[in-house]
């Protein structure tokens, strides 16, 4: 039986030729094209591919056009006998003769019948024959002439069909695959692991774990698993346990399970049940969502056998499952579950299913548990506020332990506010219902609810805000701000003469913001005309922050130029990105330029202390040659922290600094450091280096504090 395998199942197997044309197709197939290639790939036959349709003709017809086509040797005739049967139209006569021309054209010459088919652009399938008798004779030349094949779809068909020729072993593979545009090795080789695995499943298993390459160890692996679970999937679930990464083993079982389920549920279902003692987890997923559509008693009896704890999410599912057809059943079995989290989640899951079937008697059951489950009343308000959004909320408002699990009310409700924001009819009722409300949900859900209507009506949007705007949060308004900018930025900045001043600074803060990343310095342009005005410091520094992370070098640049408020404000998150990106050293560096003491101060501690780190002696002998204040102890701190922690304190650096206080500071974070593991020692350092008295024993009482 399979053991410690986590049962995790995916939404749908990766087919064959779905795998081998996601990899790139590039649109390059006719419809054609596509439909041969499907036939041939999903059945992994190619040695008489391109006879398909010629054999729904009497033998004898067949043998009549082999017959006249082999009587010719002239490759001009045959060129011509093979353009004239291109351009017919589709049948399975056209087919046959396409065919017989090209089998004889590559006795003759398979180099000049491949020029040929390639030329008049036949079917991949044509070529795929071709290439095969080639490689009979000369294995080499076929290899070389694949090489020159521009369609990727037919390179890769004919690349599939030689591997009949050469064996399916990894040395027939790289064979081919060095013979191809490094593109197609991957498609290539996880399709063909699929056909290894219809002859051979142990041997391609073997095979798949000596890939290197972590994508296509894990892409090969599910294609196995999936060919594999058409023949055995207990063989296949049994030899998962072969695989010692977790996360490949995951991959694997999803793949097995999801193709058993699908082809055969019943005994799926079967071997679910027998087997769930010795699984560790389950999750949903595609055979578990066919399970729960079918008896969701039966994944529930599993999930709460498994060991240590039953799988959350699919006990809530399965629960959830058999509410939407006897909520009451369900209810009837929850209360056999103990209190917890587990418990927690199945009651929601109850109440959401409920609620589409009756959402009173939802209601009134969610408000009769015991202990109460808020997050169940919550989920029975998210289905009343599909068509009752102001009920919702007064029931939510009403009941006050809900808001102990906000993050589940803010996403079910916002989920509903932002669909209830697409219907203009509703709109303006919903957000009249939110901003009457002045507690914290009602105003996130308001900023929730205006960004939604922004994106689907922004002119009905935008004239309710401002026609509201005393009333309205300024959240709401810069949800709304943001909203637009993304969209058109140009509306975004225009629109700012028409908000109220009371409202004017979160509109242009917002609006910088969102134009910043893409178009730094038109944003700078941009709020020019409030230079002179509170609102441009703050959103010049909004400006600096959201280039930033992306650009630190060039956010240093601009804020170089800022005031000294701006600097202090976003110096240190400047030159955090900074230190991250691109070095320690240079923006340390710039953070000794700015011109104002407090900003450099700010700024200094990450990238000193980054370069500390990395080149103390460097760091220490830079900072030392700063000049005298409060930026430079800052630097000074930051290369001695890293001594300080093991209990060291550099004297030379200790006496340079500018006050008692940052001495102070300084043995502060060496004592308290050394107090975790040395007590006496931490006494001693303080007792060497303070000489405050009242600062020795603030010390003394922090460290006490920490024991």
């Amino acid at each position: 039986m399979l053991r410690n395998v986590a049962l995790l199942a995916v939404g749908a197997s990766i087919g064959a030729v779905a795998v081998l044309l996601a990899y790139g197709g590039n649109g390059e197939r006719a419809a054609g094209q596509s439909a041969s290639l499907l036939d041939r790939v999903a059945d992994a036959t190619f040695r008489r591919s391109a006879r398909t349709h010629a054999e729904a003709l009497s033998a004898s017809t067949r043998l009549a056009s082999y017959r006249d086509v082999a009587a010719t040797a002239d490759p001009g005739e045959l060129e011509r006998m093979l353009a004239r049967s291109a351009a017919s139209e589709p049948s399975p006569l056209r087919d046959l003769e396409i065919d017989s021309v090209l089998m004889r054209m590559a006795e003759l010459d398979p180099a000049h019948a491949v020029d040929a088919a390639l030329t008049l652009g036949v079917e991949a399938r044509f070529l795929v024959a071709v290439f095969q008798r080639w490689a009979e004779s000369d294995t080499t030349g076929a290899l070389d002439g694949l090489s020159g094949i521009a369609d990727t779809v037919a390179r890769r068909a004919v690349a599939l069909g030689l591997l009949d020729n050469l064996g399916h072993s990894l040395e027939g593979f790289e064979r081919v695959a060095a013979a191809l545009p490094a593109g197609d090795r991957s498609p290539l080789l996880v399709h063909w692991f699929g056909v290894y695995a219809a002859t051979d499943p142990y041997g391609a298993l073997r095979d798949a774990e000596q890939i290197w390459d972590e994508n296509d160890k894990r892409a090969a692996l599910v294609e196995i698993a999936t060919s594999w679970a058409r023949r055995d999937p207990e063989g296949a679930l049994l030899q998962a346990e072969q695989l010692t990464d977790s996360s490949l083993r995951n991959s694997f079982v999803y793949a097995v399970t999801t193709e058993w389920a699908r082809l055969d549920l019943s005994g799926y279902l079967a071997y679910f049940e027998s087997a769930a003692s010795e699984w560790t987890s389950i999750s949903s997923g595609g055979d578990m969502q066919l399970l729960l559509a079918v008896n969701p008693e039966a994944v529930i009896r599993v999930a709460e056998r498994m060991q240590p704890s039953p799988g959350q999410i699919t006990l809530a599912s399965a629960f959830g499952a058999l509410a939407e057809t006897d909520p009451l059943a369900a209810i009837a079995r929850v209360e056999t579950l103990p209190a917890g989290s587990d418990r927690n989640q199945v009651l929601q899951s109850i109440a959401t299913s409920y609620a589409r079937r009756d959402a009173d008697a939802a209601l009134a059951w969610a408000q009769s548990l015991e202990p109460p489950s808020p997050d169940a009343v919550i989920n029975v308000a998210t289905v009343i506020a599909e068509t009752d959004v102001g009920r919702a909320l007064d029931l939510i408002r009403a009941t006050p332990s809900t808001f102990a699990s906000g993050m589940n009310l803010s996403l079910g409700m916002g989920q509903i506010l932002s669909r209830a924001a697409q219907d203009p009819a509703r709109a303006p009722a919903i957000a009249r219902e939110l901003v009457g409300r002045n507690d914290t949900q009602s105003v996130n859900l308001l900023r929730t609810f205006m960004a939604s209507w922004m994106q689907s009506d922004s002119e009905a949007a935008l004239g309710w805000l401002l026609a509201n705007s005393q009333a309205v949060h300024a959240g709401a308004l810069r949800a709304a701000a943001s909203m637009m900018a993304t969209s058109d930025i140009d509306a975004a900045m225009r629109y700012v003469d028409r908000i109220p001043a009371t409202h004017r600074t979160a509109w242009i803060t917002s609006v910088a913001s969102e134009h910043a990343p893409g178009d730094p310095d038109g944003a700078f342009a941009w709020i020019e005309r409030f230079r002179g005005d509170e609102v441009y410091d703050i959103a010049y520094r909004e400006i600096v922050n959201s280039i930033a992370t992306d650009s630190p070098r060039l956010a240093a640049e601009f804020l170089t130029r800022a005031s000294p408020d701006v600097q202090l404000a976003s110096a240190s998150l400047v030159a955090n990105r900074w230190t991250r990106q691109d070095g320690a050293e240079a923006a340390a560096r710039w953070a000794a330029s700015l011109s104002d003491e407090r900003a450099r101060a700010s700024a200094m501690r990450d990238p000193v202390g980054a370069w500390a780190d990395a080149d103390p002696a460097a760091a220490g002998r830079w900072a030392m040659q700063l000049s005298r204040g409060e930026a430079r102890d800052e630097a000074l701190l930051a290369v001695m922290l890293p001594a300080a922690a093991a209990g060291t304190v550099d004297r030379g650096m200790l006496d340079a600094l500018s006050s008692d206080t940052a001495r102070g500071t300084a043995v502060r974070r060496a004592a308290l450091a050394v107090s975790r593991t040395d007590p006496n020692r931490a006494r001693a350092l303080i007792d060497e280096h303070v000489r405050d008295p009242a600062l020795r024993d603030e010390i003394y009482r922090q460290i006490e504090g920490l024991r």
